[in-house]
């Protein structure tokens, strides 16, 4: 799964280079260990509301082990990491087990358990994924809930380079979590959260976001399609500003 998932950054890498303009100074995003920079919130705002995206994911959980069970979970997982490769990318997982109603799975109290990863940038980044991938799987129970901090790798303005945008990984502004149904057919879904106006064309206050609207939103609308495609179902748009759709931001 990891090497599908170094296969597809050089795919996404090929996207980014399609949308390339002269005045933009371009990322290597082939270096996923890159820290995050600190982004100047001009045109654009932190928004808590800013847009939802869920997919539904079916599921019978009838008689299933846990390692089935998980391993639903991590093959959907690793398509969604695999899909925002070079986007998107997690630094911190908490992951949460929760005994299936009515089936005793675990040979302990089956009480749900909770488990906190966070990346150390020292670490080599595919060895935290790989990590973080085979705790789902052993876990001893069903995994109820996972809940994924993000960094974005978005054009932004810095400190550095105020007038022309480059193209960082950023910190705060996006979260993709998995939740488990209730019942045994119930499956599950995939959410991913935005908290910022980078990909709106207007901001919180109405200053107009136009020049990293033009480069964002493309991106955005390319992984969300793909998403979409590669786990086979549709994408509900759960809440956020005017002009969300299933595919990120209208003008």
């Amino acid at each position: 799964m990891i090497k599908n998932f170094l296969n597809f950054q050089a795919r996404i890498k090929s996207l980014f280079g399609l949308l390339q303009s002269p005045a933009t100074i371009i990322k290597d995003l082939s270096d996923l260990q890159a820290p995050p920079v600190e982004p100047l919130r001009d045109t654009w705002r932190w928004d808590q509301d800013a847009g939802d995206w869920f997919i539904n994911l079916p599921f019978d959980f009838a008689g299933k082990s846990v390692a089935t069970i998980n391993r639903w979970v991590v093959e959907n997982l690793s398509v969604s990491l695999e899909t925002f490769s070079g986007f998107l990318r997690p630094w911190k997982v908490e992951i949460k087990t929760r005994p299936l109603e009515g089936q005793g799975h675990s040979t302990t109290m089956s009480l749900p358990t909770t488990m906190s990863l966070q990346w150390n940038p020292r670490q080599p980044y595919e060895e935290f994924i790989q990590t973080v991938l085979d705790r789902i799987q052993t876990a001893s129970d069903p995994i109820g809930n996972l809940r994924i901090d993000l960094d974005m790798c978005t054009y932004v303005r810095t400190a550095d380079s105020p007038e022309s945008p480059l193209q960082a990984w950023v910190r705060g502004f996006a979260k993709l979590n998995f939740q488990r149904g209730y019942s045994s057919k119930g499956g599950g879904g995939l959410m991913l959260y935005f908290y910022c106006t980078l990909f709106c064309r207007l901001s919180l206050v109405g200053d107009l976001n136009d020049e990293l609207y033009e480069l964002n939103q493309p991106i955005l609308a390319q992984a969300l399609q793909t998403w979409k495609q590669r786990l086979g179902g549709e994408i509900d748009v759960e809440a956020g500003r005017a002009g969300l759709y299933r595919y990120g931001f209208r003008p």
